[in-house]
């Protein structure tokens, strides 16, 4: 009972202080402890497991690949189209594009604020899994679910 009033202690004041880690290492010491005491699993249901895996691994290392490699659409995009405009209109459609740019850096700034409480990145989270279970992308048979 001490050893459990200790954790409680320990894991208020984790919050207090906004310690992930310090919130998380219970947690993952719980998963290690019970990672310990469960049987051992029959190697086909890991080696199926673990090609799961290795295909979401190299899925995921190809949609970084085209991350990275893809233009700014929001910043090179509308530069490029400046060059059909006379140089009179030039300083008009640059204002445009600024303010443009500056509405959305106060949608990027709200986003962080929103998603830099534990509160606001589950609301995120949810949102997201709620938009890609509707978009289709989310397909349960890759994870098994029937």
């Amino acid at each position: 009972m001490r050893k459990k009033e200790e954790r409680l202690n320990q894991l208020n004041l984790a919050y207090v202080h906004k310690d992930i880690p310090g919130i998380l290492r219970p947690q993952i010491e719980w998963i290690e402890r019970v990672a310990m005491e469960a049987p051992a699993e029959d190697d086909t249901n890991l080696d199926a497991y673990n090609e799961i895996l290795i295909d979401l691994l190299e899925y995921l290392d190809d949609q970084l690949y085209l991350i990275e490699s893809a233009p700014l659409p929001g910043v090179e995009e509308p530069y490029s189209g400046l060059r059909n405009f006379a140089w009179k209109d030039l300083p008009l459609q640059m204002n445009m594009l600024f303010n443009r740019h500056r509405r959305d850096m106060r949608g990027i700034e709200q986003y962080v604020e929103g998603v830099s409480t534990l509160s606001g990145l589950k609301y995120f989270l949810k949102q997201y899994d709620k938009k890609r279970r509707e978009s289709g992308l989310y397909i349960d048979d890759d994870w098994g679910v029937n």
